[in-house]
């Protein structure tokens, strides 16, 4: 049943798009013929019936037809398809997510949908079959004066009632030409076949008696009903009659629909009406055309479903592997989402870019259609504070071309991705600088007992005249027999050799201690290719250590002598400026 009801509610939010289309054709149409409007109301009806329909070009339907996946309920992250990736975003991130019993709320909400529904829905017909059933017996008292033609004392209004066999029922007394004219309006409705119409107007409206929409259409269809027949009873009569008619329209009018049954016909909308009939004109036969020609255009763009692209291949259950931006400059490498990592325990890990100042929670992946969602994994209210984002909050979308080939969409966080980057399957991660892989020179944190008789010699290929020495307290370099002091510590823990600008050249960089008595930890770099040095200290407030964790110079922050690590990022040089990529400590 919870399927019966999404699919209503599909066609709903379809028939409910082009009910308010038709109110604005019938506004344009409102010097037309009333057929045509009442005509092009089948339109609505076929939206609100059939699930289903032609996909073209051609549609005016600018959503997908079925909005609302079947098993929405079932999904562990609900997602809504309407074909605008804002929408579908706003919408999806409004649901309720499976719980980790991987039930999902959504599931209950729609049974309980579905039965509010069908229970609305029945008792919209019941009501219809009642009230029609009620009527026939207050009419068997009538008297048929002529076949299918009954009157009756009891009426103030003439009306239509049956489908298969109508009659006409009318208030007793009537004569002349104020009785034929009101015969002549109910018989064309019967030879229009009106009351079946009404009778399935009706039971879509059943169906259908949650939505405003459709009960503004079953209004306007009525109204458009009667004026059409108006229309078709004026052909051929002269300015008297029809204000003839218009008397007869007046004199058993009531001041609303006729009320005894939805399905039976009363003569409402009496103000339009008798309007419409004194001004009533036969249109030019341009302005009949362009109103056809309106109609056919509605009518085909309404009924047809809007084109989907076809589909990719069915993807493998396996979709892990890395993914590397494609064409990747040196310039990207710093600022850019690198790579992306899909491991086959769903575990997703993004190559955030140096210089930024953001760090992702920890991820995983799940396809949808030709899709790649990149979802957070939020265990703990603690880390939901930290990272500002709730379990399973969509990272980031990439629409999947091929099993080797992604495309970045969008991202509710900043990942320096830019919208449109191809991003393509690779065999293993590069080196972002191949020319130099990052190292250790020492460190001397592990063994803390022969800090102070350490000494270091070292050559490097990249600065082929140059060679650096470091003992316990002081790092220099010689070159042409000139040694320069670079940092003199007390003492010198760690030396990295790590290319941080991008210039494929490594930089020193040191952690060091200063200090006697009062003695804190600080980090200095030094760029030996521009002869520049860059410090991050802050003397009697923090500390700050560094370590080398996947290729990534990792610099962590602590307060002053204290173990417990704050916030931890890499380092990079940007614009001649010392930047940390800052995330804060699980």
């Amino acid at each position: 049943m919870d399927k019966l009801f999404l699919t209503v509610l599909n066609m709903s939010i379809t028939g409910g798009f082009v009910i308010l289309i038709l109110c604005l054709a019938r506004y344009l149409l409102k010097r037309a013929p009333k057929m045509i409007s009442y005509g092009l109301w089948a339109i609505a009806g076929i939206r609100l019936l059939f699930p289903f329909s032609i996909e073209s070009i051609f549609s005016l339907i600018p959503f997908h037809a079925q909005s609302i996946p079947l098993d929405i309920g079932s999904q562990e992250i609900p997602r809504f398809d309407s074909g605008f990736v804002f929408v579908n975003h706003v919408v999806s991130d409004m649901l309720p997510v499976a719980t980790q019993n991987r039930v999902n709320p959504l599931e209950r909400w729609i049974l309980t949908g579905a039965v509010v529904w069908l229970l609305g829905a029945l008792g919209m017909l019941v009501y219809g079959v009642l009230s029609y059933v009620s009527l026939k017996r207050k009419m068997k008292e009538c008297v048929e004066t002529e076949p299918g033609i009954f009157e009756t004392e009891l009426l103030t209004t003439p009306f239509v009632l049956g489908f298969w066999n109508p009659k006409v029922y009318l208030p007793q007394g009537l004569t002349g030409e104020e009785r034929n004219y009101i015969l002549l309006h109910e018989q064309t409705h019967i030879r229009r076949r009106d009351p079946l119409i009404k009778l399935a107007a009706y039971f879509i409206l059943s169906f259908h008696w949650f939505n405003p929409l459709v009960h503004l259409g079953f209004f306007l269809m009525e109204l458009d009903m009667e004026e059409s027949c108006d229309e078709q009873v004026l052909k051929g009569m002269n300015a008297e009659t029809k204000r003839a008619y218009s008397r007869s329209l007046l004199a058993f009018a009531t001041p609303y629909r006729f009320q005894n049954s939805p399905l039976a016909f009363g003569e409402g909308g009496i103000k339009e009406r008798i309007r419409r009939v004194l001004h009533f004109k036969k249109p030019t036969r341009i302005a009949l055309i362009l109103a056809v020609v309106l109609a056919l255009l509605l009518s085909a763009g309404l009924v047809l479903n809007r084109h989907q692209p076809m589909k990719p291949s069915p993807l493998p259950s396996d979709f892990s592997g890395i993914f590397l931006l494609e064409s990747m400059t040196d310039k990207e490498k710093l600022e850019r989402l690198s790579s992306l990592s899909l491991d086959p325990d769903g575990t997703a890990r993004l190559a955030q870019p140096l210089i930024s100042s953001y760090y992702p929670p920890p991820c995983r992946y799940e396809l949808s259609d030709d899709a790649l969602l990149i979802l957070a994994v939020i265990p703990s209210p603690e880390q939901e504070a930290i990272f500002g984002i709730k379990d399973v909050n969509e990272i980031a979308r990439f629409e999947i071309i091929d099993r080797d080939t992604i495309i970045f969409r969008s991202a509710s966080v900043p990942l320096y991705a830019d919208e449109g980057a191809r991003y393509t399957r690779v065999d293993e991660l590069p080196p972002l600088y191949p020319e130099f892989e990052p190292r250790m020179w020492f460190d001397q944190n592990a063994d803390p007992e022969g800090l102070w008789e350490q000494d270091h010699s070292l050559a490097l290929e990249a600065f082929p005249d140059i060679a650096f020495h470091c003992d316990a307290a002081i790092l220099s370099s010689t070159r042409a027999g000139v040694e320069t002091e670079l940092l003199y510590g007390m003492p010198i823990w760690s030396v990295y050799l790590v290319d941080l600008n991008g210039d494929k050249k490594p930089e020193l960089c040191v952690q060091a201690s200063w200090g006697s008595g009062i003695v804190d930890t600080f980090v200095s770099i030094f760029d030996v290719q521009n002869e520049t040095s860059y410090d991050l200290r802050d003397r009697f407030s923090h500390d700050y250590f560094l370590s080398l964790v996947n290729g990534q110079l990792i610099v962590s922050e602590t307060n002053y002598r204290d173990q417990f690590i704050l916030r931890s990022g890499p380092l990079s040089i940007v614009d001649n400026q010392l930047q940390v990529a800052w995330s804060p400590a699980p």
